[in-house]
This record gives structure tokens, C-alpha cells and sequence, in this order.
């Protein structure tokens, strides 16, 4: 049996662009061909008539041009379209969450010590990573200098505590000539110092690692992480805010699956109040009222059809799903 490969499908306004650049070359090279003849030919009469032609070219050349240009607008108006409802999606949910992180600013403004790490599960199914936006934006007001570390575990990649590290120095820059598994304890130093040392008055760094149920030893990982490397960076916040004030670390362990319960039973869940401080984060399912509060509140919707509109976006989100409502919001809105 043969079998063929099926093309990809062009979007109706990219069929467009394509059928008019393909139009606008053929013009041009007709124009360029009819010009050519014109500076050639020594006939008053046909010089005559290929002048009225090259106008003419120059013409559909002209409006071509437009349509391309229009088709222009009108795509960059889209893509501005869906940046901004990416961006209001952050507004459906995560109040209660919210409010625990004004919580903890609220301690750091009265002089607690400025760390928190953020536990994030069913990150895929819960939209954790917008809710982790939402975080990022709410810090970046708090600071004029936040800075985001991102890495994230995958397949490819080393996944264990070593792989931790070589990505964290890959995006910090750092160099380490000798064996990182020999010398664990000199590269974990580099990495703090590189950190360390980008810092000023009133930083946030706030470092988030993605799909940590990658990690086939993820609890053991998660151990080594909370002694050998978190502890130690908050330590340095004694240090380091003596030169500079109000300095905060901020850090997020997010995984796509569920944490494993043995997480509860590990010693740094069992914090005495020098520990690092911890936050799991609950996500929840949206309900039909915050979609259709949302819904509301969005350009050019009429109320009978936003409120129809949550409702069958509610159900079929199989009640609510973060990710299949988000994917169900683009797909009505830019349908």
C-alpha cells in the first residue's frame, strides 16, 4: 500500500499572501522585460505602445503591493489579538494563589527573610505555567530588577542532579573545566557566586524548573536540590543583603504529573523556622461562572452568547480543565 504524506494546511490569508507574491514576481518580471524593450527598440510607434504597457504593469504592480500590505495589517492585528488574549487568559483564575503570594510580600515588606519556593504539580493539565506567569507579573512590580532563570528537564538531557547543574551553568554562563561529578561542591559554588554576583538592591531572582517529574529520581533529586543547593543560596540572602537591601529568592519547582505523596515525608517538609520556606500550590479546575466572567469582559461579545459560550466550553473542557478551556477560548475567538 502507498502511502502518502499529507500537507500541511495553509491558513486561507497565507494561501493568499503566497497567490499574490507569486502574481506580484510575474509582474515585476514582466515590467522589467517590457522596460527593457523600451530602451531597445528605436520604433516611436512601438516604444509608444510598450510605455502605455509598462504603466499598465505598474499599475497592477501598485496594487498588488496594497493587497500585500493589507494582508500585512491584518495578520500583525491578529497575532496582537491572540498575544492579548494569552495574556488576559492569566486573569480567569489563580485568586486564592494570588493571594498567598501577597501573603508572603506582605511578610517580606515587614522584614521576613526574602525566600520562597513555589511547588507546582499537574502543571500540563492545569495551565500551572500561566499561573506562573501571573506570579512573575505581580513580582515584577515589587522590583526594577527581576530576573528569570528558566531550565527545564527533558528526555535528551542528563536527568539527575549533575544534568541539574550543567543546564543551570549553561544559562548562566558559567565555565567548569574539571568533572562536575568529582568536584559537585566547587561547581555548586561557582553557580552561586555567578548568581550572587548579578544581584543589587532590590532583586528578585526567581528561578523556575520545569517538568521535574522528568526525573526518574525525582525525590532523591528533590533532596539533594533543598540541602546541597537551595539551602545554601538562601544562606548567602544574610550575606548578600548587607550590601544590598531587600533582595528575595524566589524559586519554582513545577512537574506536569502529580508529586509523589513520599514528597510530605521528606526531612525539608519538616521545617523548623531557620528552613527555607515552602509553598505548594493548589490548581483547581475553572468553573463555568469564572469562564463566563471572562467571557464578559472580552471585545465584541454580546451577553446571550458569552453566557452559551461558557457553558459549552465548560463541558467540553470536561468541566473545566485549565489547558482544554484555554484551547477551546482560542479556537472560538479566532475561529
Amino acid at each position: 500500500m502507498n502511502l502518502r504524506n499529507t500537507p500541511s494546511r495553509e491558513s486561507p490569508i497565507e494561501v493568499k499572501r503566497n497567490a499574490l507574491n507569486n502574481r506580484y514576481t510575474n509582474l515585476l518580471y514582466e515590467y522589467e522585460l517590457v522596460n527593457k524593450q523600451i530602451n531597445e527598440t528605436n520604433d516611436e510607434v512601438e516604444r509608444s505602445r510598450l510605455q502605455h504597457k509598462a504603466e499598465n504593469l505598474y499599475s497592477q504592480l501598485e496594487e498588488v503591493d496594497q493587497e500585500l500590505k493589507q494582508i500585512d495589517i491584518k495578520s500583525s492585528n491578529s497575532n496582537l489579538r491572540y498575544l492579548n488574549l494569552e495574556q488576559d487568559i492569566l486573569k480567569i483564575d489563580f485568586d486564592e494563589i494570588m493571594e498567598s503570594v501577597d501573603g508572603i510580600i506582605r511578610k517580606f515588606r515587614q522584614g521576613a527573610r526574602g525566600d520562597v519556593l513555589l511547588l507546582v504539580q499537574e502543571s500540563l493539565a492545569m495551565s500551572g505555567d500561566l499561573c506562573i506567569k501571573r506570579i512573575q507579573e505581580r513580582l515584577k512590580q515589587e522590583t526594577g530588577d527581576f530576573k528569570h532563570i528558566e531550565i527545564e528537564f527533558s528526555p535528551e538531557g542528563c536527568l539527575d542532579k549533575i544534568g541539574f547543574l550543567e543546564k543551570l551553568a549553561e544559562y548562566l554562563n558559567v565555565s567548569f573545566a574539571k568533572q562536575p561529578e568529582k568536584f559537585e561542591q566547587e561547581f555548586i559554588q561557582m553557580i552561586l557566586e555567578k548568581i550572587c554576583c548579578s544581584l543589587q538592591g532590590g532583586s528578585i531572582l526567581f528561578l523556575e524548573v520545569r517538568k521535574w517529574d522528568e526525573l526518574p529520581c525525582e525525590e532523591d533529586v528533590f533532596s539533594w536540590f533543598m540541602t546541597h543547593f537551595w539551602m545554601p543560596l538562601v544562606t548567602r540572602l544574610e550575606i548578600v543583603t548587607q550590601t544590598h537591601r531587600r533582595v528575595k529568592f524566589i524559586g519554582a519547582i513545577v512537574a506536569d504529573a502529580e508529586f509523589s505523596s513520599n514528597y510530605l515525608d521528606l526531612p525539608c517538609f519538616c521545617p523548623d523556622e531557620n528552613s527555607p520556606r515552602m509553598l505548594p500550590l493548589t490548581l483547581r479546575n475553572w468553573t463555568v461562572d469564572e469562564i463566563q466572567d471572562w467571557l464578559e469582559c472580552y471585545p465584541g461579545l454580546q451577553n446571550p452568547r458569552s453566557t452559551q459560550l461558557a457553558k459549552r466550553i465548560y463541558r467540553a473542557s470536561k468541566n473545566g480543565i485549565p489547558a482544554m478551556v484555554c484551547t477551546a477560548l482560542t479556537r472560538e475567538l479566532f475561529a
